[in-house]
């Protein structure tokens, strides 16, 4: 869960952020578990292969990079990858809580 947003000028690599990527392709929200738990939400009105966009708070780069390495992996092409803000999570989303 979130609790506030910070100006991405704050970020550090090893804090949450949250993010916006989009992808050329389709992929269906049963990919989200394994894209860090970003919600997906597809779009083949605009292009001929559609356009995919993920977006969610990812736990720190390390995980952003993991993310990217799917999405390379399944031969997509990341069009943008945009850091809407840091974050700050608590509750069971906190990285101390797993």
């Amino acid at each position: 869960m979130l609790s506030d947003m910070r100006d991405p000028g704050d970020l550090y690599r090893d804090e949450p952020a949250v993010y916006r990527i989009c992808l050329s392709g389709v992929l269906d929200a049963s990919w989200s578990d394994m894209l860090a738990g970003m919600a997906l939400a597809s779009d083949e009105t605009g292009s001929h292969r559609g356009i995919t966009t993920l977006s969610g708070c990812v736990a720190d780069q390390a995980a952003l990079m993991g993310v990217l390495n799917l999405v390379y992996t399944l031969g997509m092409t990341v069009l943008l990858v945009e850091c809407e803000g840091a974050a700050t999570l608590i509750g069971a989303n906190a990285p101390d809580a797993r």
